[in-house]
């Protein structure tokens, strides 16, 4: 058998750590092309719809969601902050 020289686990591991950030990265650009052009209160409509789903089939996960705040909120101005806590409202309360 044919040996395959510079193949080892290490090389597979990092090959399929490019190919998730190629996916991820693809995600990220297909996101913005889709929400790029909608006004802020489409945008929080488009949130709100998705967390319903999210917590109609059993995906939605709360600590996630803080997590994703949490790292968002220091680079938020005092305005977005107090947006940003009115929509977490409606998604604890309406949704």
């Amino acid at each position: 058998m044919r040996e395959l020289k510079g193949f080892n686990s290490k090389n597979k591991e990092q090959n399929e750590k490019r190919h998730e950030e190629s996916k991820s990265s693809s995600a990220i650009n297909d996101a913005f092309e889709k929400y790029s052009g909608m006004n802020e209160n489409a945008l929080i409509e488009q949130l709100v719809l998705q967390i319903k789903s999210s917590k109609e089939n059993g995906t939605y996960d709360a600590s996630q969601m803080k997590y994703y705040i949490q790292m968002l909120s220091p680079h938020l101005s005092a305005n977005q902050k107090e947006k940003l806590d009115n929509v977490l409202r409606i998604i604890e309360t309406e949704v």
